[in-house]
């Protein structure tokens, strides 16, 4: 009995040995027109690894000069394939789609359009880009609508249903709410929805037991009130308070920085402020001496905000590199020779500040923009023909009637009044020009305002006297004091100044307390 069991065990355990030992397949050889493979055979069994290359003037279709792929079952987990130096893989560019090719890489010279995900605008309204040389140019940058909202707030005893998780949420977006068993709304069933109004999240519901008396139900959640109830504003490193109203505080980040959460801080009556804003870093730094065979022309460290290009100077005359700035990394090309005119699109200057600004999109003017109707900048008023004259007679009417917001640089609209918008500049720029833009009656904007850059950069890691904190930036007409190494006998810590005027920093010598109380360093 035992051993025809054993039998019957064995028959049907064999023809799975078998079954799993014919489903692992080798793979052949693949095609590769322009390369070579290592190890080069007719076939390769399951799970192996190759790695391969490409002739001069061609790239493997994927990251890198060389590349790898795994036989898994009788297919390559990536078909090996060598293409055109000058072609350009598949961007990466966050919260936007674009179409994809299905070869799975782009000639050179070819565009893509890019679509921001809702929620998302593009920065400077820049929606293409194009592959030259291997590199895109110009990548677009998809950044958080001025009009969305985060993520709705997390109430206790509540979940938010028919809604995957996700951080931005477009305009005149809805939520529902759903309060846990045992909890109800107040005055309702166990659901509300709230809504996103100009960047803010309307208020939400309260889960309250069905069992808590009325009176603990009333004092259950702090209320909002005024801005002094709670003292001292609080600290948002990297970030300024921008707006001071009686029940509320607006935060701005500062420039390469950018924010995550709601920049509208509340008091609420237990003394507590409601959640505050993260700025985050948005930049990258180009350090000439992490690429020395880039062969740039620096003085020192250049900064880039994210999604922006420069054409950086070579070591030879009359070559520069284009770098741009993307997810964080920097992006350049081989040196070649510059372009008529590309000095006034994102070219590199690095002046005493250590720190240029320019970005592709600051000598973009939004369409329909210019100067305000009637200021003469089209001739004397005895000359006007009679229909300049009916355009220096256009109405004031609402912003609507001009369509999209103009963008300005550096700087966001702090006021969406129907009739006109004003704006404030991001901290460490000063504004110049008009802080109120209206809207005519033919479609046009008024005058926009400049948000010139107002700061200089302190590299402490470049200097031997210094304690090394990295890079500080200064608001034009401040100063800031920096540790110096040295100490005298008496192990008395010993400053050096820095004082930033017009965009020009300067640096003191390292001075003990009673140089510094006497304002002589």
């Amino acid at each position: 009995m035992c051993v025809r069991y054993l039998g019957f065990v064995l028959l049907v355990w064999f023809p799975v040995v078998l079954h799993a030992q014919s489903a692992a397949q080798s793979c052949r050889a693949p095609r590769l027109n322009g390369g070579y493979l290592v190890p080069e055979q007719d076939t390769y069994s399951h799970d192996t690894t190759l790695s391969y290359g490409c002739d001069d003037g061609m790239k493997p279709a994927v990251e890198g000069w060389w590349a790898t792929s795994t036989c898994q079952n009788g297919s390559w987990s990536h078909e090996p394939r060598c293409i055109d130096e000058k072609a350009c893989l598949p961007p990466d560019i966050p919260n936007a789609k674009y179409i994809e090719n299905q070869s799975g890489w782009y000639r050179d010279g070819h565009k893509i359009r890019i679509t921001c995900d809702e929620g998302y605008e593009p920065k400077y309204r820049h929606v293409t880009a194009k592959c030259n040389g291997g590199t895109w140019t110009s990548l677009p940058v998809c950044e958080k609508s001025i009009n969305a909202c985060g993520e709705p707030p997390k109430i206790p005893h509540a979940v938010i249903i028919h809604q995957e998780y996700q951080e931005v949420f477009a305009a005149d977006s809805e939520v529902q709410y759903e309060c846990e068993d045992g909890y109800t709304v107040e005055g309702a069933d166990t659901t509300k929805s709230i809504f996103c109004i100009y960047g803010n999240w309307t208020e939400g519901p309260t889960c309250k037991s069905s069992s808590t008396s009325g009176s603990n139900e009333r004092t259950s959640r702090p209320q909002i009130t005024t801005v002094d109830h709670c003292g001292a504003y609080p600290n948002v490193p990297n970030g300024d308070v921008v707006e001071r109203d009686q029940t509320f505080l607006k935060f701005q980040c500062n420039a390469f920085y950018t924010q995550v959460g709601l920049g509208t801080v509340v008091c609420y009556s237990d003394g507590t402020w409601s959640q505050l804003p993260i700025c985050k870093e948005a930049f990258c730094v180009l350090d000439p001496a992490e690429h020395v065979g880039a062969n740039f022309r620096l003085s020192g460290v250049e900064y880039l905000k994210e999604g922006e290009e420069k054409h950086i100077p070579c070591i030879q005359q009359d070559y520069s590199s284009r770098v741009q700035c993307t997810n964080g990394k920097i992006h350049f090309t081989q040196c070649m020779e510059t372009e008529p005119g590309a000095g006034q699109n994102g070219s590199a200057e690095v002046g005493t500040a250590g720190v240029n600004t320019t970005s592709t999109g600051s000598g973009i003017h939004p369409e329909g923009g210019g100067s305000r109707p009637g200021t003469g900048h089209g001739g004397s008023a005895g000359s006007a023909s009679s229909s300049e004259e009916k355009e220096i007679q256009l109405q004031i009417t609402t912003i609507r009637t001009c369509g999209n917001h103009p963008v300005v640089p550096n700087g966001d609209v702090v006021e969406n009044n129907p009739m006109f918008l004003r704006y404030q500049c991001a901290a460490f720029y000063k504004r110049t020009g008009p802080e109120r833009v209206e809207c005519y009656s033919n479609g046009k904007w008024s005058e926009t305002p400049t948000c010139k850059a107002a700061f200089c950069s302190v590299d402490t890691g470049r200097y031997s006297e210094l304690i090394s904190v990295g890079v500080k930036y200064i608001k034009d007409g401040e100063k800031v004091r920096f540790e110096c190494v040295h100490q005298d006998e008496w192990w008395t810590t010993h400053y050096s100044v820095a004082r930033c005027n017009n965009g020009r920093k300067r640096l003191s010598r390292c001075c003990d307390w009673w140089d510094l109380k006497r304002d002589i360093c």
